[in-house]
This record gives C-alpha cells, sequence and structure tokens, in this order.
C-alpha cells in the first residue's frame, strides 16, 4: 500500500511540474498568437494547447487510479470491517460459553469436595465396621475354643456337667455384644 502512495505522490508532484511549465509556455504562446497570428506562432500555441491538455489528461487519469484505489481500499476496510465484527461476536460468545463453563466448574467444586468427603467417611465406617466383625469373630472363636488341659490342677470352682457357658466364653460374648451394639448405635445415630 506505502508503494501506491509513494508511486501516486511521485506522479503527481511530476505532473505538477510539468503542468507548471507547460502552462508557462502556454501564457508566453497564447498573448504570441493573438497578436500575431503567424503560422510558427499558432503552431507554438497549439503544441502548448496540446500539451496542457495531455497534462490535464494525465491528471485526470492519476485522479481516477486514485479513486480506484480509494475504493479498493474501501472494500477492503468494509471486508475487514465485516470480519472483525464476525470475530468480535464470536469471541462474545465463546467469551459467555467459557464463563458459563468456569462459573459451572466453580459451583461444582463444592460438591466435588462434598462427594470426595463423603466417599471418604464412608471408607472409613467400612474399614471401622470390617475391624469390628473381625473383632467378634475372634471373640466368638475364642469363647467357643475348649479350655486348654493343664497338667496342674486348677484351684478355684471348675464346671460343672450341667453348665453350657464358661465364664471366659461369657465375657467375650458380652464383648462382642457391645462392639455389635456400638455399631448399631453408629449406624442409626447418623
Amino acid at each position: 500500500m506505502k508503494s501506491k502512495v509513494k508511486e501516486y505522490r511521485e506522479a503527481l508532484d511530476e505532473l505538477n511540474r510539468i503542468f507548471f511549465l507547460v502552462l508557462e509556455r502556454y501564457k508566453t504562446n497564447y498573448p504570441l498568437q493573438a497578436a500575431y497570428p503567424t503560422e510558427e506562432n499558432k503552431t507554438l500555441y497549439n503544441e502548448s494547447k496540446n500539451h496542457l491538455d495531455n497534462t490535464y489528461s494525465d491528471l485526470f487519469i492519476l485522479d481516477n487510479k486514485i479513486d480506484s484505489s480509494i475504493s479498493q481500499l474501501n472494500k477492503t476496510v468494509e471486508q475487514k470491517d465485516e470480519n472483525i465484527s464476525v470475530l468480535r461476536s464470536r469471541f462474545k460468545t465463546d467469551k459467555s460459553k467459557f464463563n458459563n463453563i468456569n462459573q459451572t466448574d466453580l459451583a461444582s467444586l463444592p460438591l466435588k469436595k462434598e462427594i470426595l468427603e463423603f466417599r471418604f467417611q464412608s471408607n472409613i465406617q467400612l474399614v471401622y465396621y470390617i475391624v469390628g466383625i473381625i473383632a467378634i469373630l475372634i471373640l466368638i472363636w475364642l469363647g467357643m475354643k475348649p479350655p486348654i488341659p493343664v497338667a496342674t490342677p486348677v484351684i478355684g470352682p471348675m464346671l460343672k456337667k450341667d453348665e453350657l457357658v464358661t465364664p471366659r466364653t461369657a465375657k467375650m460374648a458380652t464383648g462382642a455384644t457391645a462392639i455389635l451394639v456400638a455399631f448399631i448405635a453408629n449406624y442409626y445415630i447418623k
């Protein structure tokens, strides 16, 4: 674009110089031709008039080229403006979509955090129940295990034949029942 501007400016400067030279020659030849209508003066006058007409036509052509370039530039500017407006509207819609998505993500962060906390608490409760059930099973297994025979006599009351539960088994069953009640209470309190 700058090359065309420079080209037009140089052509305009050249036509300006030519115009003033031709005009000066025309000024000198017109009075001579009018005062002394000789063939030589008429020829000089016609030559200067033709040069002046050629200069006018060159100026007219240059003016048309400049107008054509201006109209092309205006069309280009309009197209660029349309592209800019389309891109601007697309940017606005994309920005609004991004803001909606971003706000949705920001709004869902507490929910995600809450879900993670719930999963963590559920896993801890599951571990708590598993350990409790294992403890109950161990206590029941230990309670049902027959007493270990001892080579030395045991001092104290001996188990009677009609007793079904020994004190050791009762203690273990009571402990298992307490753990089971704790599980049930923990489940229903929440």
